[in-house]
């Protein structure tokens, strides 16, 4: 049997001969379903004594009848062509969503002891193999088509549901029959296969493996499928796998002569990327051939999310590759720059400038010639002229010249001058950008004729659509980088470069930027944000059509009415691109990642502290960025480095399975393009590289009073008391969302009670019941109480999409990736939940099913879009003196002190007051108080710790001491904000909810302003490119979820520039929750190597810190 729908034909009766047009399946109806119209001939009775053809042979619709045949049509006879032969295009894993899991043929009654194969496959290499079973895809028996008189004649095609059935053997020569119909393709793999499968162009062979009970319960599962084509079909076939992102894999053992007319195994072109050595023609590979094809391709032996302790985290081997790199020199700054540089970034200069060089192919054939270019090696020359290019990576080969890329990533540890290093490369090519501004654009001279990429309506590639909308050339270094740091990177500038030369800066956000290419060209540097280049990139048709998307895709109606936005950026040639905080475009899918990839520019550079997160794929598209030839392509991406979608990076205590091959080729990209330093590192000579002023870190635990210690005594005995219900009953998954709302209102009472008040009084004013869970499935979902569960997962650092672990709680402003909440409490960003969909209407569909736990959902209800409005947190009220309860107040007198402070609020004012008093320019200052600074002092063991000192009252007045104050709300920090205004310190507040001008003018205050002692910064705002270097002391009012976000905010103070010891003060309550999430946090940083683990794991692992915490 090589057709997927065993003896379905024979059953129903001979079936009328069809030959079906060519399907073209980037024409869509208004269904998005393939159109395919078939033309039938009706056989009579005399042509049923013909013997059938097999039911794997397509027929033909032309028939020969002679012109002096005046016979009627029972003496028609029809002619078929003989058919090409069929070839076998590779493996796929289709996924099946089954409704009640898998049918006990395909469950493992112990996973250790798999049954032995049924002797009734073993005749079958792929069906036969151990701890597999054999299924077939067809159409759903139950919404087929029925036959009537009118369609032998003519019959519109409609979408069948493909279902998957297990076999059972025939006997005495008859074929398989299905036995159990248990699930259906998901939508990605059955629109793709009914119309090949229905006009038998292809054929699927499948098999399931077995799986033990408990996994047998879930909903998704895969088979593994052998797609089965004729010649002449194979290149439509397989672009029309490539378009939808399903990758042909080689089978572990093929073995051609288990199949009717021995189709041998043959990889397509396309799938190929000009590989040298593989033969064209559909011939079968031989072992020696099939074993160097798959040298050159990541295996995947198994789908499971478990396997082996491979024992080796690859997290560490991608890093620890990093640490050694070859000797640098040091290269002097331009005289430009009046900042001097230390040993390592005058390093990174060298490093840099030597990657952005123009380098020609003709040097790899000098004497002296470079190991690789861009890692091509000359593989054939002669005459001083190369033939072959070898890629020494993946061992791709080529005549034509590949690109040559002239960019980096600089990784560098947090505050190791990565920004001054930028300016100072900026200003070392400052006559080479003039140069390049004045010169004219340069047409594309390849001769070569560009891949069409996606729509075959579109007659221009991608590329083609970015040369050809160019306009000019800019001298002008494009910056991009996040909102938030467009402020700094602005003063930066200014401080460094000399005063007298100042370069033209041209900051490109707002309403108000130009969109004249070349007004905009006319500068040195341009500023702009991720989210202004995916805003304009995401409102064109310019671009998007030619790489795929047709004109109306993707856009809602309200917007395919709307001018284009001008895409001004796109319409330049820079001198360079550089990309700040360039992990921000880790998914490659997203709009700002489309729109920094198709700039246009000379030369490019990455700025980021983790170029790898979670995935290998999360340097996809710095790849793509920096134009490293052949990896920018995504198909030759994911077969030689890619991890498969499903899997991570660690494999330490997950048994994630990780190819070898593939990581070592990642690590040689990594080592090619990257230069990474950390704090810790030393010079040759052992010295540190680099030297800052000792901090230390104290933590000061504090007592409730009486009346808060009550209140939060009566909140964690019922919190405790739920949860452990939840857990006797097994219950905990179902009420998750209640459970993280419980330990927020604890976290809560530590700083302030009136935020719990806060909170639970809107839950009353909304009539909401305490248990959210218990809402939202009596009451339903609607926009507060999604809005409710996303802040509740982004206070507990779970606010991440299910399916590309996009991290929807930083403020990056991308409107096409924001959250969408379902039901049934899951999260997703809305780029895959649309993917899931198929629509970017999705609203309209009615009815879908939910992209983790596929639960039947009513779109219109059940699933919420929280726009980036929604999203934003509302401005803080301002304290006015009218605001300030009139009565006797006593800074020294802690009895005056307003009873509506908390414990931490008047421990921080406490913490304050002292500095504020020897602060000459504050309203406090007091001439008999002591002076105040940060000392360092020496212990017994030679280790050094940051003491508060007095100082000599005759000597030097320092600067006033400054304090940065971090706190997850912005409601806490509001209070913080009415004390000090109380008790007189000034200060300014930084948070998500401010406009670029008031943040920039609430740095400046804090940095040049002496009277301004204090800045009030939201943890996840003050953890994002700030340079804080003005406090010296940072106070933390809340820890954290996760020690990571603490430690980046705390990074923004203790950094080079840094000229003061610096003190970092945390709050805890004793007795309460957070003492225990200083033990989770512990226990967080000895798992710190542990990303990428299966979701499963991660789930286990929250129920244990679940526990924990309620303890």
């Amino acid at each position: 049997m090589l057709g997927g729908t065993p003896n379905l034909a024979q059953r129903g009766g001979a079936a009328p001969r069809t030959q079906a047009s060519t399907i073209d399946l980037t024409l869509d109806d208004d269904d998005d379903e393939p159109i395919l119209v078939e033309t039938r001939v009706m056989p009579t009775s005399s042509s049923s004594s013909m013997p059938p053809a097999r039911a794997n042979q397509p027929s033909s619709s032309r028939a020969t009848l002679s012109e002096d045949n005046n016979a009627d049509w029972s003496s028609f006879t029809p002619v078929f062509p003989k058919p090409k032969p069929w070839v076998c295009l590779g493996l796929i894993y289709p996924s099946v969503l089954c409704l009640y899991g898998v049918p006990p043929e395909l469950r493992l009654d112990d996973p250790n002891d798999p049954p032995p194969v049924d002797p009734a496959w073993s005749h079958n290499a792929f069906w036969g193999e151990k701890g597999f079973r054999p299924v077939c895809i067809h159409a759903s028996l139950s919404t087929a088509q029925k036959s009537t008189p009118m369609s032998h004649f003519i019959k519109a095609q409609q979408r069948l549901d493909m279902v998957v059935s297990t076999l059972q053997p025939g006997h005495d020569g008859v074929q398989p029959t299905t036995l159990n119909e248990y699930g259906r393709l998901t939508d990605k793999f059955s629109k793709i296969l009914a119309p090949f499968m229905q006009s038998r162009t292809v054929h699927c062979v499948s098999r399931a493996k077995l799986v033990n009970k408990l996994k047998a319960r879930v909903f998704s599962q895969y088979i593994e499928t052998l797609v089965f084509v004729r010649t002449e079909h194979v290149a439509n076939v397989s672009e029309a796998l490539v378009q939808e992102n399903i990758l042909l894999e080689i089978p572990s053992e093929y073995r051609a002569t288990d199949f009717p007319e021995a189709p041998p195994l043959h990889v397509p072109e396309m799938h190929r990327q000009e590989i040298e050595d593989v033969d064209d023609s559909p011939a079968a590979l031989s072992p020696q051939r099939m074993n160097r094809f798959r040298s050159m391709i990541p295996a995947v032996t198994s789908r499971e999310h478990l396997q082996e302790d491979s024992g080796k985290s690859s997290v560490e081997a991608l890093y620890k590759v990093l640490q050694t790199h070859e000797p640098l020199t040091e290269t002097e700054p331009s005289p430009l720059i009046r900042t001097p540089l230390f040993s390592h970034q005058k390093q990174a200069l060298t490093f840099l400038l030597g990657r952005e060089r123009e380098r020609q192919w003709e040097e790899l054939l000098q004497p002296d010639a470079p190991e690789h270019l861009s890692l091509w090696v000359s593989d054939k020359s002669h005459d001083n002229h190369i033939d072959v290019f070898r890629n020494m990576v993946s061992g791709v080969r080529r005549h034509s010249k590949p690109l040559l890329c002239r960019g980096a990533i600089l990784a560098d540890d947090m505050g190791l001058g990565k920004t001054l290093t930028t300016i100072s490369l900026v200003a070392s090519t400052y006559k080479e950008a003039r140069d390049f501004g004045s010169s004219p654009l340069v047409q594309d001279t390849d001769d070569d004729e560009p891949m069409l990429i996606g729509d075959s309506r579109n007659r221009r590639s991608a590329e083609q659509a970015r040369r050809e909308e160019l306009r000019c050339r800019s001298r002008a270094t494009l910056l991009v980088c996040p909102l938030t740091v467009i402020a700094n990177w602005e003063t930066q500038i200014r401080e460094h470069w000399r005063v007298d030369q100042q370069p033209s800066l041209y900051i490109y956000h707002g309403s108000g930027r130009v969109t004249d290419p070349y007004m905009l060209a006319d500068h040195d540097v341009v500023l702009t944000t991720y989210s202004t280049l995916g805003n304009e990139f995401s409102h064109q048709n310019t671009w998007t059509a030619a790489a795929g998307r047709a004109d109306d895709d993707d856009l809602p109606e309200s917007k395919r009415l709307r001018v284009e936005a001008p895409n001004t950026c796109q319409r330049i040639e820079w001198f360079r691109i550089v990309l700040d905080e360039a992990h921000i475009i880790k998914e490659a899918r997203t709009w700002q990642a489309k729109a920094v990839c198709d700039l246009s520019a000379s030369r490019r550079l990455c700025l980021t502290g983790t170029p790898i997160q979670n995935r290998v794929d999360d340097l996809y598209a710095l790849v793509c960025f920096l134009r490293l030839d052949p990896f920018m392509d995504r198909a030759v991406w994911s077969r030689f480095c890619g991890d498969r979608r499903y899997l991570g990076l660690n494999s330490r205590g997950t048994g994630v399975d990780i190819d070898p091959e593939s990581l070592t080729r990642v690590q040689t990209i990594v080592k090619f393009l990257t230069l990474r330093r950390m704090k810790t590192d030393a010079k040759p000579d052992g010295t540190p590289l680099l030297v800052l002023p000792p901090k230390s870190t104290r933590i000061v635990t504090l007592d409730f009073r009486e009346d808060e210690l009550t209140k939060y005594k009566e909140l964690h005995s019922q919190f405790r008391d739920e949860f452990n219900e939840y857990v006797s009953n097994g219950t905990v998954g179902q009420n998750y969302a209640t459970i993280l709302h419980e330990i927020l209102l604890l976290r809560m009472m530590c700083d302030h009670a009136e935020l719990v008040d806060e909170s639970m009084g809107q839950q009353k004013d909304s009539q909401e019941v305490a248990d959210l869970s218990e809402t939202i499935r009596r009451y339903g979902l609607n926009v507060a109480r999604a809005l409710t569960l996303f802040r509740i997962w982004a206070s507990s650092a779970m606010a991440i999409c299910s399916i590309c672990t996009y991290d929807l709680s930083q403020d990056d402003g991308d409107p096409t990736r924001v959250p969408v909440v379902t039901r049934c409490e899951h999260i997703v960003c809305s780029a895959c939940f649309q993917s899931h969909m198929g629509k970017p209407m999705w609203r309209s569909r009615g009815q879908g099913t939910c992209p983790c736990c596929h639960t039947e959902l009513e779109l219109a209800t059940d699933a919420v879009e929280l726009s980036p409005e929604t999203l934003r947190p509302s401005m803080p009220e301002e304290p006015t003196l009218e605001m300030i309860p009139r009565q006797v107040f006593h800074p020294d007198d802690p009895g005056t002190w307003p009873s509506s402070w908390s414990t931490k609020i008047r421990a921080l004012i406490s913490d304050l007051l002292p500095f504020s008093r020897c602060n000459m320019y504050s309203e406090l200052y007091d001439i008999k108080a002591p002076v105040l600074d940060h000392r360092v002092v020496t212990k017994a063991d030679n280790e050094f710790n940051v003491e508060v000192c007095t100082c000599d009252p005759l000597a030097k007045r320092p600067l006033p001491i400054k304090s940065v104050i971090f706190s997850q709300w912005t409601r806490m920090l509001q209070r913080v904000g009415h004390a000090l205004m109380h008790v007189g310190i000034q200060y300014r507040q930084l948070d998500g909810s401010m406009s670029r001008g008031e943040r920039e003018a609430a740095m400046s205050d804090f940095r040049d302003e002496p009277r301004i002692e204090i800045l009030l910064i939201s943890l996840r705002a003050g953890g994002f490119g700030l340079n804080l270097v003005s406090g010296c002391r940072a106070y933390l009012l809340d820890p954290y979820w996760n020690p990571a976000v603490e430690q980046q905010g705390l990074d923004r103070i203790h950094r080079m520039g840094q000229a003061r010891p610096v003190i970092m003060t945390k709050f805890i309550m004793h007795q309460s929750i957070e003492e225990k999430l200083l033990v989770l946090q512990e226990l967080k940083t000895e798992l710190a190597n542990s990303v990428g683990q299966p979701t499963e794991d991660r789930r286990q692992a929250r129920t244990k810190e679940l526990q924990l915490l309620l303890s």
